[in-house]
């Protein structure tokens, strides 16, 4: 399993690798920088410090929390998740300040990704944890799923333009979640308070969808009257991510190995 992650790992850094030119490449009409808004895209050189630097330090502890799980270390694992928690919402406080500024999209997609990455990866944790696991795990799903709710409300309604490529990753990656807990739902070993959870979590996903769902077709809607498809919004982006190391089809972190960039 340790394997499979570091292979995983080498494969998001070589995507970033092969994405930076794209994402470089963004020029007039990035995020209300003069001109057509329908071609924002992600540039992860505009994520502020603030928000880049606790993303890393949640992705650290992700990591060390799986670790722990694995080795059947619950009090580690708790201990670890209970970092992810709070490094992920430091983030996104940080995020939310800059809703307003030019590089509040770029500031809230680093955030969504990186809330992406523990929600799918926390949920393909649960297979055999115990109950003491079973609670840290539950915590972290349930923050990272308020938080980018949270998120997703405070996009300046005023904004919503520059947010398209925002709300297009969102919505592409609850679906993911979503097949993620199916998955361990019906293939994981798991007690009975953790299907309880896991099931609760996805109302709360299919929650989230009927929200990002509309916002992200109307975005595209707009692209479209103005010239522009989904895919040019997005082709700053990462590629998709692989499988992950237990769950569903996966979109991987922003960049653990550089900047933040899901």
């Amino acid at each position: 399993m340790q394997i499979r992650r570091t292979l995983t790992a080498a494969l998001l850094g070589a995507s970033l690798v092969a994405a930076a030119p794209a994402v470089a490449s963004a020029g007039p009409g990035h995020h209300g920088r003069g001109g057509d808004q329908a071609g924002a895209r992600f540039d992860r050189s505009d994520v502020p410090s603030r928000v880049s630097s606790r993303l890393k330090r949640a992705e650290r502890a992700l990591d060390r929390a799986s670790d722990a799980v694995d080795d059947g270390n619950a009090t580690t694992a708790a201990s670890s998740l209970k970092g992810v928690r709070s490094n992920l919402a430091a983030a996104l406080k940080a995020a939310k300040k800059r809703a307003a500024a030019d590089n509040g999209p770029d500031s809230f997609y680093a955030v969504a990704s990186t809330q992406h990455h523990v929600i799918d990866e926390v949920a393909s944790l649960y297979d055999g944890a115990d109950d003491t696991t079973v609670a840290a795990l539950t915590e972290t799903l349930n923050a990272a799923i308020d938080g980018r709710d949270d998120l997703i409300a405070a996009i300046p309604a005023g904004s919503q333009s520059d947010y398209g490529f925002v709300y297009d990753a969102i919505n592409d990656d609850v679906a993911d979640e979503i097949e993620s807990i199916d998955d361990a739902l019906s293939d994981d070993t798991l007690t009975d308070t953790a299907k309880s959870d896991l099931t609760a979590a996805r109302a709360k996903l299919v929650a989230t969808q009927a929200v990002v769902q509309p916002l992200a077709a109307g975005t595209a809607q707009t692209a479209a009257d103005d010239g522009s498809s989904a895919d040019d919004a997005r082709d700053g982006d990462c590629p998709r991510g692989e499988r992950g190391q237990r769950g569903g089809s996966r979109n991987g972190p922003p960049s653990e190995q550089e900047a933040p960039q899901t």
